[in-house]
């Protein structure tokens, strides 16, 4: 199984610009915050997504909206994203209690304070991609809107990053190692993670379209009048035979355990048919019709008798 990722750290916040401690408290995007989920939105804009997970934080949901607008899917709410619980010093300046937040930070443990520990983030981290992949399908394109201190404990958990290298480097540069409305992407194949871009600033994003595997499976109608009596028939049209609705009923048994995303069908009767009756097992579809899906119009050889047209073949060569 193939999945490819896209996670976004939420914009700018109040208690972002105002330096104070933001885990499982909330306070809402500023202008500046508004203004990078927009760009993030535009850096995006290219790139289809099949599912949209966001944590539970109303920072996260509001810079999610930004992102959605536009597009079809509806955000899926997952509470294990949320951001880490900082206990006691939620609210706080970065600047107070600096030796208690200084130990803390280094540990990597807020239950001191009342909050969590990394290992407890860790087992959310797991929970939460563990339901991401048994909902997911094959191939799907994931976006995901959290949090840094989580993107961090992910990176590190996860994708075997070595955090305090990058953020030396990115202090080098004086950039943050995770920036407000940042990119990453990285990919899960065959139960691994794979980094694939750093956390990056939506005007350094370059996308790369990332393909995705599509499975086709193709049902010729079951027999049909015409076939027993041997006549063409292309866009002309007979009913079922009662063998041709036994072969129905026996493919759609066989195709049953599928788990299909689409189904369409020709407009012509013996081939909607025959997938109203496939239908019967995949109750969550509604069967489209495709009008380019009809059958090659034989012209006038329409309902003539197969010897007949075979005859009047010989006689023209």
């Amino acid at each position: 199984m193939t999945i490819q990722f896209w996670y976004v750290r939420h914009g700018e916040t109040l208690f972002n610009r105002k330096g104070r401690i933001q885990g499982v408290c909330d306070s809402p995007l500023t202008d500046t915050g508004i203004e990078q989920a927009k760009k993030t939105a535009e850096a995006l804009e290219d790139q289809p997504f099949d599912r949209i997970f966001v944590s539970s934080s109303g920072r996260a949901k509001e810079t999610a909206a930004y992102l959605l607008h536009g597009r079809k899917q509806e955000m899926e709410v997952l509470d294990d994203l949320h951001e880490m619980d900082f206990g006691r010093v939620e609210g706080s300046r970065f600047t107070s209690h600096m030796d208690q937040l200084r130990t803390c930070f280094a540990m990597g443990d807020f239950t001191s304070l009342g909050g969590e520990s990394e290992d407890q983030i860790q087992k959310r981290i797991d929970h939460a991609f563990g339901t991401i992949q048994r909902t997911c399908r094959d191939g799907d394109r994931v976006l995901i809107v959290g949090h840094g201190m989580y993107e961090r404990i992910f990176m590190h958990h996860i994708l075997g990053v070595d955090m305090k290298k990058l953020e030396d480097e990115r202090a080098k540069e004086r950039r943050n190692d995770i920036p407000t409305a940042s990119i990453m992407t990285f990919s899960y194949d065959q139960g691994r993670y794979q980094l694939l871009t750093l956390p990056i600033e939506s005007e350094r994003y370059h996308p790369q379209q990332h393909d995705k595997t599509v499975h086709f499976y193709f049902m010729r109608h079951g027999e049909c009048l015409f076939n027993v009596w041997s006549r063409m028939q292309g866009v002309s049209d007979s009913p079922l035979t009662e063998k041709g609705k036994h072969e129905a009923v026996v493919t759609t048994d066989a195709l049953a355990g599928i788990p299909f995303d689409a189904v369409y069908t020709s407009p012509l009767g013996r081939a909607w048919k025959t997938c109203e009756m496939v239908m019967t097992k995949h109750h969550e579809l509604q069967m489209k019709i495709c009008d380019g899906l009809k059958e090659v119009n034989v012209g006038d050889f329409e309902g003539v008798v197969t010897n007949d047209w075979k005859m009047r073949s010989m006689n023209a060569i």
